[in-house]
């Protein structure tokens, strides 16, 4: 029989691709604990990957017992951006509101 991550970690990336045809990655957490870590790179907002990941998300269920027993039942959502998508964002701010704001990188 599958475990939560097992189970989980396959339907969740499906669900995902299908929702957004965006590729992404769903990992089994390491530990003892029992969580599953989504990450993708520019793409989707993270409110809607959150939104469609947590009926997977046992958070609202949590009880101390359960931990104890079988562990918690979490997923951890991670989108990063490029350069170029945080370009892009500052480009339509600085269109918007009249700015000149710029990417800047530590050092320079």
């Amino acid at each position: 029989m599958k475990d939560f991550e097992e189970a989980s970690t396959g339907q969740i990336k499906k669900a995902l691709v299908e929702r957004f045809r965006w590729p992404f990655s769903v990992r089994r957490g390491k530990g003892s604990g029992r969580w599953i870590h989504v990450k993708w790179t520019d793409g989707p907002t993270d409110e809607a990957v959150r939104g469609l990941c947590a009926k997977w998300d046992d958070t609202g269920g949590d009880d101390i017992m359960t931990d104890l027993w079988v562990g918690s039942q979490y997923i951890l959502a991670q989108r990063n951006l490029t350069n170029a998508a945080t370009q892009k964002a500052i480009d339509a701010i600085n269109l918007k509101y009249g700015l000149d704001l710029h990417l800047g990188f530590y050092g320079e």
